[in-house]
């Protein structure tokens, strides 16, 4: 049987590593900058169009200067292809994610408060998490029977009195509780070969500017399904 990956994020040399296990996975900081990539080069493309409409259409060898600009532009073009390709992925539909019970939408995924699955500090799931999980069940058996699944641990940015390293602790913590999801799910007829888990800690918060906040905190303990590219 093909075996699972599990993966746990890790900034600088071992965010790289993470890249590597998981090409349909990419960090906030990576998605972000790629982003901003992309804002730049499409306005970098339309100055390039106003340029080339100045000039008019010339016919080959009439106008060196337009050819050499519509190849430019060709080629950024493809670069931009490129980049939307890198920033975009398989999402679930908003019908697909109001279907789920008490879910969220969060980038094209479904996201579910911690405490809507888990006591504090504990990765055992409650019972009243089943039939919340059951309807996420019955949605991917309906929508998704084949595609593989993503499904992330994110914690947030303080820790437990009784723990004395924090990083360590969140990180754990946030694959515990992916790793208890992913097992429900193989339990109620999802294929383990199709499902990776992987944890965030607490270095993908929803909105940076409030992490250290205790509404910010809330919303950053989560769990998030996310459907993986072709091939993850």
């Amino acid at each position: 049987m093909c075996q699972r990956r599990h993966s746990l994020f890790v900034p600088s040399i071992t965010a790289a590593l993470a890249w590597v296990l998981l090409p349909g996975c990419v960090t906030y900081q990576t998605h972000q900058k790629t982003v901003s990539e992309l804002e730049k080069a499409k306005e970098l493309n339309a100055d390039l169009i106003k340029q080339i409409n100045k000039l008019g259409t010339a016919k080959p060898g009439e106008d060196p200067a337009a050819a050499a600009l519509r190849h430019k532009l060709t080629l950024l073009e493809r670069e931009n292809k490129e980049l939307k390709d890198r920033t975009s992925g398989p999402s679930f539909t908003p019908r697909q994610i109001k279907s789920v019970d008490r879910a969220e939408g969060e980038e094209g995924g479904i996201r579910f408060q911690a405490a809507l699955l888990f006591n504090e500090g504990s990765a055992d799931l409650k019972k009243d998490a089943f039939p919340v999980l059951d309807s996420a069940i019955t949605m991917l058996r309906r929508d998704h029977p084949g595609e593989s699944i993503i499904i992330e641990g994110h914690t947030d940015n303080q820790d437990l009195k009784v723990t004395k390293n924090r990083w360590e602790y969140n990180m754990r913590l946030g694959y515990m509780r992916a790793d208890s999801v992913f097992r429900y799910f193989v339990e109620h007829g999802i294929p383990e070969s199709r499902m990776r888990t992987m944890s965030y800690s607490y270095a993908k918060p929803i909105k940076p500017e409030t992490a250290d906040t205790e509404d910010g905190r809330r919303a950053n303990r989560r769990v998030v399904i996310r459907l993986a590219r072709a091939g993850v």
